[in-house]
């Protein structure tokens, strides 16, 4: 073989090479896809699109996301209802929000809003009801704290509990 027939034959093999491994990551791409669409969809709920953002957000979930995005996406998802007065759906997109991220937080001026503020706290205690009963019995709300360690309870407890 000569020098130039094997630089093509290497060059084949090169770019052989290279749309199989293009095929590869194109296997993960639905997740670049969600991410695209989650990204998409909370520009537009900060632009005050919520029609379109919502759109975007239920795409991004079809889409697939991590345990973290899908946990954006719910939350804002929440805060479009709860902003159009849907206050149940508000609190099943929370309630779907904090398993997928159990570390789930609002921002300062996101927790003190005052319709999804209280929706988002009550669905948090509802994730861990036995977590939420020991802090509410130490902070002396003895009445709350009997209700949540009764749930608790009904739900099941880990044996260390």
């Amino acid at each position: 073989m000569t020098g130039h027939t094997f630089s093509i034959v290497l060059l084949a093999a090169v770019l052989t090479g290279c749309a199989q491994i293009k095929g590869q990551f194109q296997s993960v791409s639905p997740l670049s896809k969600g991410r695209s669409a989650l990204n998409e969809g909370i520009r537009q709920y900060n632009d005050g699109q919520h029609a379109a953002a919502a759109k975007s957000l239920q795409s991004a979930l079809d889409l697939g996301l991590s345990d973290l995005q899908r946990g954006e996406a719910y939350k804002h998802l929440a805060f479009i209802h709860c902003s159009n007065g849907r206050t149940g759906p508000c609190r099943e997109d929370f309630r779907k929000a904090i398993p997928a991220d159990p570390e789930l937080t609002l921002a300062p001026a996101e927790a003190g809003h005052p319709v999804w503020g209280p929706i988002f706290s009550a669905a948090k205690a509802e994730a861990n009801p036995f977590g939420t009963g020991l802090k509410q019995f130490d902070d002396g709300d003895y009445d709350a704290s009997a209700k949540s360690l009764n749930l608790a309870l009904e739900r099941g407890l880990q044996p260390k509990d």
